[in-house]
């Protein structure tokens, strides 16, 4: 499943949960999309987490670089 059709999945399944109208006025999501809508956001949010920690060591490692070169030349 792509991000954007378990976006939209999520996003219509937290409607119906919500609704208060008798009789619904959305419609339940099917189950099994839901849970693969569930595993998509779950990946994709591991994987940015993942991004997020490499950039994070990337910028450090930077920072330490010019941090030496700087005492180098002064």
């Amino acid at each position: 499943m792509r991000v954007e059709e378990a976006i939209k999945v999520l996003h219509d399944y937290n409607k119906w949960r919500r609704d208060n109208h008798v009789p619904a006025k959305y419609p339940m999501p099917h189950p099994k999309k839901i849970g693969e809508a569930i595993d998509c956001a779950i990946h994709n949010l591991r994987t940015c987490i993942q991004v997020s920690r490499v950039v994070e060591a990337y910028e450090d490692m930077n920072n330490s670089i010019e941090d030496k070169r700087e005492k180098c030349w002064n």
